[in-house]
Protein backbone atom coordinates (compact mmCIF):
# COMPACT_ATOMS: atom_id res chain seq x y z
CA UNK A 1 0.00 0.00 0.00
CA UNK A 2 1.07 3.55 -0.62
CA UNK A 3 0.17 6.88 0.91
CA UNK A 4 -2.83 8.68 -0.57
CA UNK A 5 -2.30 11.02 -3.48
CA UNK A 6 -5.98 11.96 -3.75
CA UNK A 7 -9.14 12.03 -1.63
CA UNK A 8 -10.86 8.75 -0.87
CA UNK A 9 -14.02 7.62 0.86
CA UNK A 10 -12.94 5.62 3.90
CA UNK A 11 -15.17 2.80 5.13
CA UNK A 12 -16.54 3.47 8.60
CA UNK A 13 -18.32 1.49 11.30
CA UNK A 14 -20.08 3.42 14.03
CA UNK A 15 -21.50 0.96 16.55
CA UNK A 16 -24.24 3.07 18.18
CA UNK A 17 -26.78 0.42 19.22
CA UNK A 18 -26.42 -3.17 20.27
CA UNK A 19 -28.62 -5.81 21.92
CA UNK A 20 -27.50 -7.48 25.14
CA UNK A 21 -29.23 -10.30 27.03
CA UNK A 22 -30.43 -9.09 30.43
CA UNK A 23 -29.56 -10.61 33.79
CA UNK A 24 -32.43 -12.77 35.11
CA UNK A 25 -35.17 -10.83 36.96
CA UNK A 26 -33.50 -7.47 36.21
CA UNK A 27 -35.42 -4.30 35.37
CA UNK A 28 -33.64 -1.71 33.22
CA UNK A 29 -35.01 1.81 32.83
CA UNK A 30 -34.88 3.84 29.61
CA UNK A 31 -32.04 6.34 29.73
CA UNK A 32 -30.23 4.52 32.52
CA UNK A 33 -26.59 3.51 32.29
CA UNK A 34 -26.20 -0.17 31.44
CA UNK A 35 -23.29 -2.40 32.35
CA UNK A 36 -22.23 -5.82 31.16
CA UNK A 37 -21.32 -8.62 33.54
CA UNK A 38 -17.95 -9.66 32.12
CA UNK A 39 -18.34 -13.17 33.56
CA UNK A 40 -21.78 -13.98 32.09
CA UNK A 41 -22.19 -11.48 29.21
CA UNK A 42 -25.53 -10.33 30.65
CA UNK A 43 -26.56 -6.69 31.08
CA UNK A 44 -27.93 -4.98 34.18
CA UNK A 45 -28.35 -1.46 35.58
CA UNK A 46 -25.04 0.25 36.26
CA UNK A 47 -23.86 0.09 39.87
CA UNK A 48 -20.66 -0.29 41.85
CA UNK A 49 -20.65 -4.07 41.35
CA UNK A 50 -17.69 -6.36 40.60
CA UNK A 51 -16.88 -7.63 37.09
CA UNK A 52 -18.90 -4.97 35.27
CA UNK A 53 -18.22 -2.89 32.15
CA UNK A 54 -20.39 0.10 31.18
CA UNK A 55 -21.61 -0.32 27.58
CA UNK A 56 -24.08 2.58 27.11
CA UNK A 57 -27.61 3.66 28.00
CA UNK A 58 -30.85 1.72 27.64
CA UNK A 59 -33.03 2.79 24.72
CA UNK A 60 -36.21 1.63 26.46
CA UNK A 61 -37.64 0.16 29.66
CA UNK A 62 -37.21 -3.61 29.88
CA UNK A 63 -38.64 -5.88 32.58
CA UNK A 64 -36.85 -9.23 32.53
CA UNK A 65 -38.89 -10.74 35.38
CA UNK A 66 -39.92 -13.58 33.07
CA UNK A 67 -36.35 -13.88 31.71
CA UNK A 68 -35.28 -14.11 28.07
CA UNK A 69 -35.41 -10.35 27.32
CA UNK A 70 -32.75 -8.23 25.64
CA UNK A 71 -31.83 -4.58 26.18
CA UNK A 72 -31.09 -2.27 23.25
CA UNK A 73 -28.12 -0.21 24.41
CA UNK A 74 -26.79 2.94 22.74
CA UNK A 75 -23.33 4.51 22.95
CA UNK A 76 -22.68 8.25 22.71
CA UNK A 77 -22.39 11.33 24.93
CA UNK A 78 -25.05 11.54 27.64
CA UNK A 79 -25.99 13.78 30.57
CA UNK A 80 -25.92 12.18 34.04
CA UNK A 81 -26.42 13.49 37.57
CA UNK A 82 -23.28 14.67 39.35
CA UNK A 83 -22.69 13.07 42.76
CA UNK A 84 -23.10 15.64 45.53
CA UNK A 85 -20.46 14.16 47.86
CA UNK A 86 -17.84 13.22 45.24
CA UNK A 87 -18.58 15.63 42.36
CA UNK A 88 -16.99 15.68 38.94
CA UNK A 89 -15.47 19.12 38.23
CA UNK A 90 -14.53 21.00 35.08
CA UNK A 91 -10.92 19.95 35.75
CA UNK A 92 -12.03 16.36 35.01
CA UNK A 93 -12.79 16.99 31.33
CA UNK A 94 -11.01 14.32 29.31
CA UNK A 95 -10.61 12.04 32.33
CA UNK A 96 -12.57 9.02 33.45
CA UNK A 97 -15.54 9.35 35.78
CA UNK A 98 -17.02 6.51 37.76
CA UNK A 99 -20.36 4.77 38.31
CA UNK A 100 -22.32 5.65 41.44
CA UNK A 101 -25.60 4.23 40.09
CA UNK A 102 -27.41 4.02 36.74
CA UNK A 103 -28.09 7.78 36.74
CA UNK A 104 -25.16 9.25 38.72
CA UNK A 105 -21.42 9.60 38.17
CA UNK A 106 -18.66 10.58 40.59
CA UNK A 107 -15.14 11.98 40.31
CA UNK A 108 -13.14 9.28 42.01
CA UNK A 109 -13.62 5.56 42.05
CA UNK A 110 -15.31 3.92 44.97
CA UNK A 111 -13.02 1.82 47.11
CA UNK A 112 -14.79 -1.37 46.07
CA UNK A 113 -15.01 -1.90 42.30
CA UNK A 114 -13.85 1.27 40.51
CA UNK A 115 -16.22 0.91 37.53
CA UNK A 116 -15.55 3.52 34.85
CA UNK A 117 -18.71 5.20 33.52
CA UNK A 118 -16.93 6.90 30.63
CA UNK A 119 -14.92 9.99 29.73
CA UNK A 120 -15.99 13.40 31.02
CA UNK A 121 -16.95 15.57 28.04
CA UNK A 122 -18.35 18.56 29.95
CA UNK A 123 -19.60 19.62 33.38
CA UNK A 124 -22.55 22.03 33.59
CA UNK A 125 -25.12 23.11 36.13
CA UNK A 126 -27.35 20.35 34.74
CA UNK A 127 -24.86 17.56 35.41
CA UNK A 128 -21.99 15.73 33.75
CA UNK A 129 -21.81 14.98 30.04
CA UNK A 130 -20.18 11.56 29.74
CA UNK A 131 -18.91 9.97 26.56
CA UNK A 132 -19.59 6.25 26.61
CA UNK A 133 -18.11 4.20 23.82
CA UNK A 134 -18.13 0.45 23.49
CA UNK A 135 -15.87 -1.39 25.87
CA UNK A 136 -14.35 1.34 28.00
CA UNK A 137 -11.88 -0.04 30.54
CA UNK A 138 -13.69 -1.69 33.43
CA UNK A 139 -11.58 -0.02 36.09
CA UNK A 140 -8.82 2.50 36.48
Amino acid sequence: MTALSQNRTTAERVPRCRLYPILDSEIIYAGGMVQLNTSTGEADMASDTASRLVVGIAESYVDNSADGENAEVKTGCFLFENDATNPVTIASIGSACFVKDDNTVCATAGSTNKNVAGTVFDVTGDGVWVEISSYIAASS
